[in-house]
């Protein structure tokens, strides 16, 4: 009875530590960004403040090892991301190039879920790397129709060869197992 209350009293006191460990790092987080914006133009914080949100949630769910809480951090990081980068970085792109560099922000923050979710929450969340593939799948091709039409001509003359090779793989590996 006595060792039960002992554990029950370190697990609480670890907790208790533990809420005011990150409750001192969202002031630290929260306070850099304020003084921050007092020297960099409010567009540019206002840019940022999705990303750092993202970030502070990807940040909480690692340590709490929260998947929900790496989730969230993921989506609001890459959007946040995407969007910075599209009008504060590659703001020169015509439309659709900048529509590639917002899906690649996205992708970003999707592929940190499944990384993020096995090394620190214990629940794999592979599920997230297919909109992680499809927007970079997406987006690659539409930054590359800016940077270089010829390599974007390339790539969508010769990219059932990709299915070609998929399928010349997948009878490999089967191997003799038939």
């Amino acid at each position: 009875m006595a060792e039960e209350r002992d554990s029950s009293e370190n697990t609480e006191g670890f907790r208790a530590r533990r809420r005011r460990t990150w409750a001192g790092v969202t002031l630290i987080l929260v306070g850099c960004y304020l003084l921050a914006s007092q020297f960099v133009p409010g567009r540019i914080m206002g840019m940022l403040a999705a990303p750092g949100i993202g970030a502070l949630c990807l940040v909480w769910g690692a340590a709490n090892r929260s998947a929900w809480l790496i989730i969230v951090g993921g989506v609001v990081f890459g959007s946040g991301t995407g969007s910075f980068l599209s009008n504060e970085v590659f703001w020169r792109l015509n439309s659709p190039a900048n529509a590639g560099v917002i899906l690649l922000g996205m992708a970003i923050g999707w592929f940190l879920i499944p990384v993020l979710s096995v090394r620190f929450a214990g629940a794999p969340q592979r599920w997230a790397l297919v909109p992680a593939v499809v927007m970079t799948a997406v987006g690659v091709p539409l930054v590359l129709s800016s940077a270089a039409p010829a390599v974007l001509q390339w790539v969508a003359t010769w990219w059932p060869a990709l299915l070609v090779a998929a399928g010349v793989l997948l009878l490999l590996r089967q191997g003799g197992r038939g």
